[in-house]
């Protein structure tokens, strides 16, 4: 029984919340900041996200298939996510990382909500592609890259770009 817990945590790890700043070599990033502070997520995991998906870079696009990219950005969101949130939400605003930090931040607090901790980096990455039968999959290769990069910032206390 011990160990089919231990199983579960250690497969899915829950999001990490977000404590406030730490003292660390170098300190979060002003969108990672505002984001985590939306969701309730620690900005260092925001970062590691963000740089898992788009190595940071505002003017990243993704997810290209059939000659048309789907997700945009820093955060790797797609329109209609972002219309999800925000109707208003256009391609070009998910290239502005201000913008695209706050609809990040809004995303995370609705899929902790809906999902829960546990599961919200899996639906961040895939969405209802990961649900099967009413279960998430475990975590996906993406998704253990946000958790690896993660735990590497915060253990070796590495600035982001290091991670790359």
């Amino acid at each position: 029984m011990i160990g089919v817990v231990l199983s579960i945590i250690i497969s899915a790890p829950p999001v990490p919340h977000f404590e406030g700043p730490r003292q660390m070599e170098c300190p979060p990033t002003e969108w990672a900041i505002m984001a985590g502070q939306i969701a309730d997520v620690d900005p260092y995991f925001l970062m590691a996200v963000v740089m898992t998906e788009s190595r940071g870079k505002p003017t990243a696009e993704g997810d290209c298939r059939d000659g048309k990219c789907h997700s945009f950005g820093m955060w790797q969101m797609n329109v209609g996510t972002c219309k999800g949130l925000y109707p208003r939400c256009k391609k070009k605003d998910l290239f502005d990382p201000h913008f695209s930090s706050v609809m990040a931040g809004l995303l995370w607090r609705y899929l902790i909500k809906k999902v829960g901790r546990e599961n919200a980096a899996v639906a961040y990455n895939c969405g209802q592609r990961c649900k099967k039968n009413k279960k998430w999959f475990s975590h996906t290769k993406v998704t253990r890259a946000y958790f690896r990069r993660y735990d590497d910032m915060i253990q070796n206390e590495h600035c982001y770009e290091e991670s790359l």
